[in-house]
């Protein structure tokens, strides 16, 4: 297919074969590169209902491609899997503002550079999110969180151990207002762990 569906509170496959666009699913689009197969991928995705899409491309025209055929009101993020050091990563910020991204994912070389990441969350202007690859432990997640390098923390709790280390993330997140994505929150709820004040989002799981 091209895409797939990523978990929600959501089941099964809805009637009108559409996804519920309330949940704001969001779908993940695997790197294409050439624009035309973005352009053919991002319209199969809107055409099946999703109504905010992942992209995983890293050069200005697919992600322009996949923009212009999304339109204004869909929702896009960007993961580059650490592309780039920081003076290229603030380089292509500034050259991916044109396209309002919710959100730039993992965007610099080496990911544990936090003061880094920092710096360009402060000037990019395009809100920063990174995930539990590259801080998998909470003494990690807890200097990415505190070194401001982050709108966005996603944490999983496979790579944590258990859903009591994940947990533990919540009040952290709260304390410096970052908005806290679990890979696998849907099954973090079902087992028993309360997102308190910690801004979860609501589908919880972003590959």
């Amino acid at each position: 297919m091209g895409y797939y569906r990523q978990g929600c509170q959501c089941t099964g496959w809805p009637a009108s074969g559409r996804w519920c666009c309330r949940c704001r699913l969001p779908a993940s689009l695997i790197r294409y590169s050439d624009p035309l197969l973005v352009y053919a991928n991002v319209r199969r995705a809107l055409e099946t209902g999703f109504c905010s899409l992942k992209l995983h491309e890293i050069e200005l025209p697919a992600i322009r491609t996949a923009r212009e055929e999304a339109g204004p009101d869909v929702e896009l993020t960007l993961d580059v899997n650490c592309a780039r050091i920081l003076s290229e990563a603030r380089t292509r910020a500034e050259e991916l503002k044109e396209f309002h991204l919710k959100w730039l994912e993992e965007p610099m070389w080496p990911p544990e550079n936090y003061d880094g990441l920092a710096q360009l969350r402060r000037t990019s202007g395009i809100s920063i999110a990174a995930r539990a690859e590259n801080a998998s432990t909470l003494k990690e997640l807890d200097r990415l969180v505190g070194a401001g390098a982050v709108d966005f923390v996603q944490p999983s709790v496979a790579k944590m151990g258990d859903v009591t280390e994940l947990c533990k993330v919540f009040p952290i997140a709260a304390v410096h207002n970052v908005t806290l994505m679990p890979h696998v929150l849907r099954r973090a709820r079902q087992v028993g762990c309360d997102p308190g004040d910690g801004r979860a989002g609501d589908c919880g799981r972003n590959d």
